[in-house]
């Protein structure tokens, strides 16, 4: 409405007093009391079942929808050529609600008259957990005692705020592994590099509702150096063997859990014998 001096009531108006009032109307049920609510699910597209269009229109006005909240620079929300209202996308992360006003402009009238106040509630839809630094290099060194951590926690990105994780190794870490609820990984046992070098596990993060993501994860064992062993063993030789002749081999008396190491005999004050690597 608007308050005007001795000036003639425009069509489609009706004036009482000093107070023009258009005379345009909604469809039945539709912005009662100048008000209408509207409950829209994030992230899909929205078009209102509501139809928005008025009943009839004065000659030169124009309908329009503006949003009152500033959160966006462009207003997700439009007005539709058959009275519907229609969205992008919402976030409810981002804006939980949002204000809408339906006006109305005549031409040659600078004032916008509101017909219908709009609030809008965005409902929050659960969205999937996923794991973002599965690539990352996890290293762990051999022969550790079991319970030790693997350094690179498996980090999640939820855009739900405050959800909770549970992690789970699926496959791949041949019963040695094991991850808590914090996506941290451990071993259970003792792992030997000369065995299996790497493991590729399958990680599994599930969020409060069940939706999970899965990603795999190598964690690479590093060799480190072993000491040799080796059994006493007694020999005999004949005497005036040539030199250079083998006399014995200690084969399977000594071992070295690294591979490709080579085995030294201990100084022969001497001289009397030599040990020489021979390939099998």
């Amino acid at each position: 409405t608007k308050r005007y001096g001795m000036e003639a009531c425009t069509t489609g108006f009706t004036c009482t007093g000093a107070v023009r009032t258009a005379t345009a109307t909604f469809q039945t049920s539709i912005c009662e009391n100048n008000a209408e609510t509207l409950s829209i699910s994030e992230n899909a597209a929205f078009t209102s079942t509501k139809d928005f269009s008025l009943t009839a229109t004065i000659t030169g006005m124009t309908h329009s929808l503006t949003t009152v909240d500033d959160p966006p620079e462009t207003s997700p929300f439009t007005l539709s050529n058959v009275g519907r209202i229609e969205s992008t996308a919402l976030d409810y992360e981002a804006w939980k609600e949002y204000t809408l006003l339906l006006k109305y402009q005549v031409d040659g009238d600078p004032i916008e008259y509101v017909l219908c106040y709009i609030s809008v509630a965005v409902v929050n839809v659960n969205e999937s957990p996923s794991i973002t630094n599965a690539g990352e290099t996890r290293t762990i060194n051999e022969n550790m005692p079991g319970g030790t951590l693997v350094a690179n926690t498996i980090q999640v990105d939820d855009p739900d705020l405050y959800d909770e994780f549970k992690f789970t190794i699926t496959s791949g870490d041949s019963g040695l592994f094991m991850i808590d609820c914090s996506g941290t990984i451990m071993t259970k046992n003792v792992l030997d590099f000369e065995s299996v070098s790497s493991y590729s596990l399958v990680v599994q993060v599930a969020d409060a509702a069940g939706l999970t993501d899965t990603e795999t994860v190598v964690v690479s064992v590093v060799d480190m150096p072993e000491p040799p062993s080796c059994t006493s063993t007694t020999f005999n030789v004949n005497e005036d063997v040539a030199v250079d002749s083998q006399v014995a081999t200690f084969k399977d008396s000594a071992a070295d859990p690294d591979l490709d190491d080579v085995t030294k005999l201990p100084s022969n004050p001497r001289q009397t014998f030599m040990l020489k690597r021979v390939v099998l």
